[in-house]
């Protein structure tokens, strides 16, 4: 499991690599604290606005919109970490009742 603020993805990543598609192996939860921005989700714009939280289940598609303004956590699990019950292919992890 690995925690990080969005200023940090930042700062990790070149613009290049934030802005493309990517299919995540890891369960990833966003919290937003403040601003607006927007995450795409299989290819579906979802708008974020501060106290909202987006959930990105392992093999769906994502691309970054942030905004600057955007600030939030990250929560990064992999599927292994959930337990052997919930594992990458769970019917349980790919509908999200966990």
């Amino acid at each position: 499991m690995e925690v990080i603020t969005l200023r940090g993805l930042r700062a990790k990543l070149l613009d290049l690599e934030m802005g493309a598609p990517q299919r995540v192996d890891f369960l990833l939860l966003l919290l937003v604290e403040q601003g607006e921005g927007g995450h795409v989700v299989d290819f579906v714009t979802h708008l974020l606005h501060a106290a909202d939280v987006l959930l990105v289940r392992p093999g769906q598609v994502q691309q970054w919109r942030l905004d600057a303004g955007l600030e939030g956590l990250l929560v990064l699990v992999s599927p292994s970490a959930l337990g052997p019950s919930v594992g990458l292919n769970s019917a349980a992890l790919r509908s999200g009742a966990f």
